[in-house]
Formats: C-alpha cells, structure tokens, sequence
C-alpha cells in the first residue's frame, strides 16, 4: 500500500483530511534545531498537497482508426523506405502521429499477406481480430445455428448464448 492510499484511509477513518494528517505526520516542535523542523514542515506541507491534490492518472492517448486502404500503403512504403521513415512521412501525410512501431505491425502483417499471395499486389490490409477468439472453434457456428433453429418457445436459451457471445 502506498503513503498516499494509507493516509487516505485514515482520512475517511477519522473524517477529516487534515486532523488524520496532523496526527500522523511527523510534529515540527519536537525536533531538536530550527533547521529539521523546518525541513519537516516543508516536507509536511508538501505531503499535504500531494494529498489535497486531485488523483493524477496519466490519461492515456488517443487511439487511430486506419482504413484497410491506408494500412496497406502505409506498410507498402514501410517496405520500400524503413519504418521510421514511413512513420515520419505519414505522420506529416495525415497529420497525425503514427509510432514506429505501429508501422513495423502493419509491415509485419503486409509481409504475411505478401508470402500467403505473392502474385497479388495487396491493396487492402485488414486488422486484426479484436474480443475473444470463440470457445468452440469450427463449432461455434453450428451451435450458433442449433440454438437459432431451437425456436421461440425457449427464447431464453437463446438469449443467454448471444449476450454470453455477443452474436
């Protein structure tokens, strides 16, 4: 547990923020020299502010949609030119930024797609599947089908398995 999440703690034992922080913190008037107690109280007083403060998540960043289309020409001219280069060019392109590493994966995937059809010229490059893979595998959709052909008379069932699997 950290000093922040214990002192909060107190706080809502006691009620009150500052009479939970006066009782734990270190007292300024017990110490020997002018100078430890004032550093005490300046690192008192900077406690109290961490504590006093909003919580301070870092916010994560935005997240980029790519069409298929520009997927491929962005990992087409990551083979051509680097990825850091094909970074670069297309950050200025769309204007926004796009990591190297989100380009190495798109070239990844294009190299795929490349040794799976090597006579095709790729135009499109899909995403990869997001959620869970299917329980079943090759059986899911057949069990999706029997449970569709089971009726409306235990609709129930049916509802269970699509909420369960998002169908």
């Amino acid at each position: 547990m950290s000093l922040r999440q214990y002192l909060i703690k107190q706080k809502t034992k006691s009620g009150e923020l500052d009479n939970a922080l006066d009782s734990l913190l270190p007292d300024p008037n017990v110490e020997k020299d002018a100078e430890t107690a004032k550093t005490v109280t300046v690192a008192n007083s900077s406690v109290k502010d961490v504590l006093q403060s909003p919580n301070r998540k870092r916010k994560r960043g935005e997240y980029s949609n790519y069409s298929s289309e520009q997927r491929a020409k962005i990992a087409r001219y990551a083979c051509e030119h680097g990825n850091t280069s094909a970074a670069k060019h297309f950050s200025k392109l769309l204007d926004k930024t796009i990591n190297e590493s989100t380009v190495r994966s798109m070239k990844k995937q294009y190299i795929d797609e490349l040794n799976k059809t090597p006579e095709k010229k790729i135009v499109e490059l899909s995403r990869s599947p997001k959620g869970r893979p299917k329980l079943l595998g090759k059986y899911d959709e057949e069990v999706v089908d029997y449970v569709k052909s089971y009726g409306a008379t235990d609709h129930i069932i049916m509802i269970q398995y699509t909420t369960k699997y998002n169908i």
